[in-house]
């Protein structure tokens, strides 16, 4: 049974890849790097954290955040601030061009969605969301245990929209 579905998981694998470049493309379009988005996200919700906390809340190390955060801040997209009384803490603040960014993010995102469940009744999307979770659950027990949890929820909630 197992080697019956290997297509399956082969075709989750080659839906990620697909997903991400097709995603990637579009923010290039842009100049939204890949990881810029979850930045954009979580600063548009806890605009002023430390730079420890964006890393932490963006699952990315503090080496990384450090650089990405460089080429966001010579793009303009955001500000850093010494915390006053201690100069080692860096604070991170979105300019009015990080929240357009974040904000077009959020578009590419949802556009990409509508494209790649176009067509799909929303029974069928149901019932394949409890599949992926049975998946994932397996998964974890493997892995001994959950990876770091990323918040599956768009950039920013716009009023009415169903969250799941």
């Amino acid at each position: 049974m197992v080697e019956h579905h290997h297509d399956i998981m082969m075709t989750i694998v080659h839906l990620g890849h697909i997903h991400r470049r097709t995603a990637q493309e579009m923010m290039e379009q842009y100049s939204i790097s890949w990881g810029q988005p979850p930045i954009l996200r979580y600063l548009s919700d806890n605009d002023g954290c430390i730079q420890r906390d964006l890393a932490e809340n963006c699952h990315v190390k503090a080496a990384t955040i450090s650089s990405v955060l460089d080429n966001m801040e010579q793009s303009g997209y955001i500000e850093r601030r010494s915390q006053k009384g201690d100069r080692r803490v860096q604070r991170v603040f979105l300019t009015d061009l990080g929240r357009e960014k974040h904000e077009l993010a959020y578009r590419v995102f949802q556009q990409l969605q509508q494209e790649c469940l176009d067509g799909i009744a929303p029974e069928e999307l149901d019932q394949f969301k409890t599949t992926l979770r049975r998946i994932l659950e397996n998964l974890q027990k493997t892995s001994g245990g959950p990876p770091p949890r990323h918040k599956a929820r768009p950039p920013h909630h716009h009023h009415g929209e169903r969250e799941d």
